[in-house]
């Protein structure tokens, strides 16, 4: 009885401990107390379809409750839709942590975490102790929290999840489903950032009345390139008035009027040439009024009209395009137009080597089929670009009942922004330009469209100051917005060659595929950490020193010997016409000496539109940097901003060809460059580079076909 009443005691003990140390607690895991996890508040998204944001990746913030150093997280976490990969920004890295065999291989069979098997760090395991990598077994190192002073109960992961397609509505659906996900802290677009110091204070400009260069992406592009003074443009027009927002990008010296054959280019008195010179170049970050597409540059007027502005004379366009054919100005805008060919502009254009870029009408004809097709946009020659207007929508632009823009899915390249309506006071709907008077307005019609593109051409060759028109052209073709039809509207697909609108900054971007690094020119080097100037030391030695001032320092000639980035670089004194070469000495650090003979060097450009230059001499490898404010030749740092150089088109004051110096191209030049093909005469440094007219590197037949080309009657 003893016996029964003692067991049964234990049993009572035994089920008042259950009672209270739950028996779920020993139930092998299976709880069945639900567990609420407590989220950090969400912050959602108010990104909108117009914003500047990349159309295939999401930034996504995990909550710190699931947050851990390197976690790989399975796509199915986040939802229902197809994902490309997700890199992990948050990713903790350091080679040095690869010292130690102690702690066991780790496997990796994640096909993203094996990507970065080398340097991924991985949360801390027993003692805390690091694992080398082998490249057998695939180890991982480990981190420490002393080591890295990371605090894991204050870390929130932050993702990128990279989709399939670039689909900017895309990106706001599945935000939409990401905000959805318990354990998503946020989800947000990758927006695009862009250089601050090249947009301009102008005053028209951050009033946003410019709306046709943010349409074309004109802030992205300046953070690539903003114009040179060197680029020369001739405006084919009814001259270029003075206009305090003009003149320090107008060259006078260079300008005429055809009509009445003198050098007086300013009496416009219609104000449309004034207009167009506008849109291209105006003075931008000045200030005043407007900024045009190129805040620096050369206009140069080819005046074509009498004082009345009463029509453009052909014999005068035709006088003008020869004129700039002779000048070597490598762009042309032509904002005019008529029905049908005349066959002296058309043979004209056809001598012309440079770039033309031409309105494509205003009479709303498909310039494909019409009998009397708008001229010279509409003739077949492979250097120009013929351009058709749109609105601020993107739709074609209608300016009255009878006009609107013409098109053609074969004679019109592409479209750029060239107002809605006649009302020249609203510039919410047309083109800020320039007026006579000082004064400004609203302009429209194709003639405001083509000057667009004719400004992207020229900030290209600004960037890229040997490329070819071909190269320049298939940029701007390559880079548009392709346009298409929507419930509501036709679209530009089928409407021109391109089915799309002018985008500057994607143009740009397209010539680092057309175009590789070619860089024969003559520039300025400006040392990226300090901004200071190089130079050699005197005008017929190579020992260098640097200056504060571009005014102070030397232009520096950059000739193309071998391969796209091999180079031979020569200071070059354009006073005393004498040239010392760049070179590199046998040991390091050391300054550039003078040479004895040439010397080639490698030309690297760097993602930040700087340069690097590489020594060649066959026994070092060296870059040239700065120690202090001294020029040296010094062990490769990637990482070293004093290594990096800008290089900064020089306003050359001989054109090519111009091997005798005399400021024009003639027969003189032509003999001259055929005696160094041939090989009967040996040029000097600065000769050389001036009959060079292709830039490759060489003289040859083909540098006295082009001379004998341009000096053609």
């Amino acid at each position: 009885m003893m016996y029964k009443k003692r067991i049964l005691s234990i049993l009572l003990v035994f089920a008042l401990i259950l009672s209270v140390f739950n028996v779920s607690s020993f139930s092998h895991g299976k709880n069945t107390e639900k567990v609420i996890t407590e989220y950090e508040p969400k912050v959602y998204s108010d990104a909108t379809i117009d914003e500047d944001f990349d159309g295939s990746s999401i930034l996504v913030t995990m909550d710190k409750s699931i947050s851990e150093i390197n976690k790989i997280h399975d796509p199915s976490f986040f939802g229902d839709f197809p994902i490309e990969e997700i890199e992990d920004l948050t990713i903790v890295v350091n080679e040095s942590l690869l010292n130690s065999d102690d702690l066991p291989p780790v496997p990796i069979e994640n096909s993203w975490a094996a990507e970065y098997a080398d340097t991924v760090i991985q949360p801390k395991s027993k003692g805390g102790k690091r694992v080398r990598h082998n490249k057998s077994h695939r180890k991982l190192p480990v981190i420490t929290d002393e080591k890295w002073q990371i605090d894991r109960e204050d870390f929130n992961q932050i993702l990128c999840i990279r989709l399939p397609s670039d689909d900017k509505q895309n990106v706001l659906d599945v935000i939409g489903i990401l905000e959805q996900v318990d354990g998503v802290k946020s989800a947000e677009p990758s927006y695009y950032r862009y250089f601050d110091s090249a947009t301009p204070n102008d005053q028209y400009y951050t009033l946003g009345k410019q709306w046709a260069l943010a349409k074309i992406k004109m802030p992205q592009a300046w953070g690539i390139a903003t114009g040179n003074e060197g680029v020369k443009v001739g405006v084919i027009d009814s001259g270029i008035a003075y206009h305090i927002d003009l003149e320090e990008n107008v060259d006078r010296t260079l300008g005429w009027d055809f009509y009445s054959n003198n050098s007086n280019a300013r009496d416009d008195v219609d104000g449309h040439g004034t207009a167009v010179a506008g849109i291209i170049g105006a003075v931008g970050n000045n200030g005043e009024g407007i900024t045009g597409v190129n805040q620096n540059i050369s206009l140069i007027p080819l005046q074509v009209t009498d004082s009345s502005g009463k029509g453009f004379a052909t014999g005068a366009v035709v006088s003008a395009v020869n004129y700039a054919k002779n000048r070597n100005i490598p762009i042309i805008n032509c904002s005019f137009g008529g029905s049908g060919k005349i066959q002296k502009e058309f043979d004209a254009l056809e001598k012309y080597p440079g770039l033309i870029i031409a309105s494509a009408g205003n009479s709303g004809i498909d310039n494909d089929i019409s009998t009397r097709p708008n001229c010279p946009a509409s003739y077949n020659l492979p250097n120009i670009i013929s351009v058709g207007a749109t609105n601020n929508a993107d739709n074609f632009s209608v300016w009255n009942s009878s006009q609107s823009t013409s098109y053609g899915a074969n004679t019109v390249h592409l479209f750029a922004p060239g107002g809605q309506g006649d009302d020249d006071t609203n510039f919410s709907l047309n083109i800020a330009t320039t007026a006579l008077y000082h004064d400004y307005y609203a302009f429209s019609g194709t003639s405001a469209a083509a000057p667009h593109v004719a400004g992207v051409a020229a900030l290209i060759l600004s960037r890229y100051p040997t490329a070819t028109p071909a190269q320049i052209k298939a940029a701007i073709l390559q880079g548009v917005d392709v346009i298409p039809a929507t419930d509501s509207t036709e679209g530009l697909v089928g409407k021109c060659v391109t089915g799309g609108r002018l985008n500057a900054y994607k143009a740009l971007e397209a010539m680092k595929d057309i175009f590789p690094t070619q860089l024969s020119g003559v520039f300025y080097m400006k040392n990226n950490s300090n901004g200071r100037y190089l130079k050699p030391a005197t005008t017929t030695s190579a020992i260098l020193s640097t200056v504060v001032s571009k005014t102070d320092s030397k232009p520096w000639i950059f000739q193309r010997v071998g391969g796209v980035s091999t180079y031979q670089i020569r200071c070059f004194d354009p006073v005393s016409n004498s040239i010392a070469m760049l070179n590199k000495p046998s040991t390091i650090p050391a300054n550039v000496t003078n040479p004895i003979a040439a010397h080639n060097v490698f030309i690297q450009e760097n993602p930040d539109n700087t340069f690097t230059i590489w020594a060649n001499n066959g026994s070092t490898n060296a870059v040239l940097g700065l120690n202090g404010n001294t020029p040296q030749w010094q062990t490769p740092n990637s990482s070293n901003n004093t290594q990096k150089w800008i290089l900064e088109a020089h306003p050359f004051s001989y054109e090519r060809g111009d091997v005798n110096r005399d400021g024009k191209l003639n027969s003189a030049d032509a003999t001259k460059i055929s005696m160094f093909a041939l090989g009967i005469s040996t040029p000097t440094a600065l000769e050389f580079y001036l009959a060079d007219m292709d830039c490759n590197g060489v003289v040859n037949q083909a540098d006295i076909n082009i001379i004998q080309k341009l000096v053609a009657p």
